[in-house]
């Protein structure tokens, strides 16, 4: 399956939620910083051992709901996340470990698993920016922004955003 088409399947999982939200959205005058997004954590969904959870939080919180990274806008970190799309987890890692950079990396990659501790998601700091911008950007085009977390078909957890029209 596309990942396209995962995030649609997503989404239509809660479509209700989503046309709720829509129509609080839709009654705003504007946007700012207390502009509710929606949050779907669909990263267990994808076994169908349960259905997506649904979060509202304002776009100025976000913070709350996804752990911002003091590590994931780092060089190095960038590079192990683009390997892993190509290379796989654990080719990856070992790639990185044993780099030029690597004494650097195992520091850095260290903190990264202590912020990660209990399979929480995070998300660097640019991407929580953009995001920010994107929710202003879907407001402006009547739609809601919203941020997935789901399995990616390498078996990785990912983030995804995008934008879903008022009335979804």
């Amino acid at each position: 399956m596309s990942k396209e088409s995962a995030i649609s399947e997503i989404l239509g999982t809660v479509k209700k939620q989503l046309l709720d939200l829509g129509q609080q959205v839709q009654r705003r005058d504007g946007w700012d910083l207390s502009l509710p997004v929606a949050i779907v954590d669909a990263r267990k969904a994808k076994a169908k051992t349960s259905a997506p959870k649904f979060h509202v939080s304002p776009i100025g919180t976000i913070g709350n709901v996804l752990r911002i990274s003091t590590t994931c806008d780092h060089p190095l970190m960038r590079k192990l996340f683009e390997l892993y799309q190509d290379r796989g987890d654990d080719e990856a890692l070992s790639f990185m470990m044993n780099g030029e950079d690597a004494e650097e990396f195992s520091d850095l990659f260290s903190e990264y698993q202590k912020e990660r501790k209990n399979g929480q998601m995070v998300w660097g700091a640019a991407d929580a920016s953009a995001f920010v911008t994107k929710s202003r950007d879907c407001f402006d085009d009547r739609e809601i922004a919203v941020a997935i977390l789901h399995t990616g078909s390498s078996g990785q957890h990912e983030l995804t955003t995008c934008g879903v029209p008022f009335s979804f």
